[in-house]
């Protein structure tokens, strides 16, 4: 149960650290990205407006006002001034913009030969890898996208002729993918360092849980211990009394109740050894789980006649099953006589065992007086001491402890258990083994 518990908070530790680390991740390198193609898309557009070559600087034409001369004799834009040093960066990198970028260009005309391949911008592209680009293109009619590591885009120009603007972002697109990998690598890192730091403190963070659980353990224990002896010597009594005057109603109810505390102790005791680990009240082996049920269900046939129900079952032969044949029945008992109890007059009870490829389902459906029961699951049942109806539950004689029991059968053998109803006239419980 603790383990159970530590291995839930560290799960539940790891995922939420997980889920921070990935929207981290992502939100980072989608945005390095984003920024990435916003500065491609902006050189290609210059590029496109330009029929696939950036605009000449003017040389020797004079300056125009807010320009300056520079020593070869060129006119440019002069720089802003003052102190915004943002409106310099953007300034300097629109400036050397050309200088910093590698591009080809390949002219198509209309018949899909090629007339014109630009590689001067390039050094990593000869005239064929370019022209080969270029047809390939064509051919297959696109337009724009990325061809390995080269943006492109076609430009029909006003002689009728394509032109095929290829933009280099390899460096980009290799910063990227490195920047990508190393994220990826720190945050799996980071994470395992986390798991690591979880496990080791995730003993600390459960101790005073284990600590009250144990506790509470102990307490049942010792309790029925200490309550199991004046059962015995009351028991003793009434039987000597019952033996002076065996027609006494008072002796009958005393008896009465001696079973029902003999009984809720021993139930008691049995979760608080069915929580452990390792538990050595189970004895796993295989066995015939058809006649395990079969049997223990026609031990309930003459009980449901007498309580005047109507009882039928259908149980599919030869089912083999790896687990504790006694719990097993025990379950199916605890079923029986929770049926029993809560069924209404003249009701009907229904069990099925089905199995197919190592899976069983045990269904046990009964009607319940109408309105006495909501639509929908109930996994309130398998709650210790819980009672839908106080006084129902009084007269049945019940201490609404008797599905936990079946639970923690069910658990102990890697299974669900679930209560359901589906018409609030009935309501049905389905063992998956």
């Amino acid at each position: 149960m603790i383990k159970k518990l530590q291995r839930k908070f560290v799960a539940i530790a790891i995922s939420s650290v997980a889920a921070v680390l990935l929207v981290l991740m992502a939100t980072i390198n989608l945005m390095n990205y984003y920024t990435i193609e916003k500065s491609s898309n902006a050189t290609m557009q210059i590029l496109y407006d330009n029929d696939g070559s950036f605009p000449e600087r003017n040389i020797d034409q004079g300056l125009g006002a807010g320009s300056e001369k520079d020593t070869l004799g060129s006119s440019r834009p002069a720089p802003p001034s003052g102190n915004d040093f943002q409106a310099r960066a953007d300034f300097r990198s629109e400036a050397e913009r050309p200088f910093n970028t590698r591009y080809f260009t390949v002219t198509m005309d209309a018949k899909g030969e090629v007339i014109n391949t630009d590689v001067s911008k390039i050094a990593a592209i000869s005239t064929n890898e370019a022209e080969s680009y270029g047809k390939d293109l064509y051919e297959k009619g696109k337009e724009k996208g990325y061809v390995d590591d080269y943006k492109y885009r076609a430009k029909t120009l006003a002689s009728g002729n394509t032109v095929y603007i290829f933009l280099d972002c390899t460096s980009s697109r290799s910063s990227f993918r490195h920047f990508l990998f190393i994220s990826v690598l720190v945050s799996l890192l980071g994470l395992a360092a986390v798991l690591i730091l979880v496990v080791l403190l995730s003993r600390r963070a459960v101790k005073p849980i284990a600590e009250s659980y144990e506790k509470q353990k102990q307490f049942i224990t010792d309790a029925s211990h200490e309550i199991k002896t004046p059962l015995a010597i009351i028991r003793a009594n009434t039987e000597v009394l019952e033996m002076t005057d065996c027609d006494n109603k008072w002796i009958k109810s005393t008896q009465h109740q001696i079973d029902r505390l003999t009984q809720l102790t021993e139930k008691l005791v049995f979760l608080s050894r069915m929580d452990e680990e390792n538990n050595p009240m189970i004895h796993m082996a295989e066995f015939n789980l058809s006649e395990a049920v079969e049997d223990t269900l026609e031990g309930y046939a003459s009980l449901c006649q007498s309580k005047g129900r109507v009882f039928r079952y259908e149980v599919d032969p030869d089912l083999q099953i790896y687990g504790d044949e006694a719990m097993i029945r025990q379950m199916v008992s605890l079923l029986m006589d929770n049926a029993v109890k809560y069924s209404n007059e003249n009701g009907e009870i229904h069990c099925r065992l089905t199995g197919k490829s190592h899976r069983f389902l045990f269904q046990e459906t009964n009607t319940v007086e109408a309105g006495s029961i909501l639509p929908g699951p109930h996994p309130e049942f398998f709650h210790r001491f819980y009672r839908a109806d106080t006084s129902r539950n009084s007269k049945a004689g019940s201490f609404g402890i008797g599905l936990s029991v079946v639970e923690a059968i069910v658990k102990a053998h890697k299974g669900h258990v679930f209560a359901t109803s589906s018409d609030g006239n009935s309501v049905t419980f389905q063992v998956e083994l």
